[in-house]
């Protein structure tokens, strides 16, 4: 069986880091990512999609140093599933891409502001020799 999730995209927001009870750490990301396609008409339609993304480890420490908004991230982890109750009784359900353990990887792939090489980094974040933890 395999889960695994790759995406590139842009940070919405800086890293939100926490702690578990062990202390070990976790940071919260926000990442957009865009759909493009072109409708019957012939329109060209644009859609952002966000992911919610935890990065789990000494990685989460990484993102809160180095990971700032509008960063464009490689990230590859499993997608997982939270369930919980809402305040009316509702049973929610929420996705998000766990980025843990040694097959999970996030690389800076470029400054916020500064895009010039970001496809040449996307392409190379792609391949298997590109990819550093």
């Amino acid at each position: 069986m395999l889960n695994r999730v790759e995406l590139i995209g842009n940070l919405g927001a800086d890293p939100e880091i926490r702690y578990t009870r062990h202390g070990m750490p976790v940071a919260h990301l926000s990442l957009a990512t865009n759909e493009t396609w072109t409708d019957r008409e012939g329109t060209r339609q644009d859609r952002v999609l966000w992911h919610r993304v935890e990065v789990w480890g000494e990685m989460a420490r990484t993102m809160e140093q180095h990971a700032r908004k509008g960063q464009l991230l490689f990230v590859e982890g499993a997608l997982r599933y939270n369930e919980w109750t809402d305040r009316e009784g509702r049973t929610r359900v929420s996705a998000s891409v766990s980025v843990a353990g040694s097959s999970a990887r996030v690389r800076l792939l470029g400054r916020p502001g500064r895009e010039k090489n970001a496809e040449a980094d996307a392409e190379k974040a792609a391949t298997p020799s590109g990819v550093e933890a």
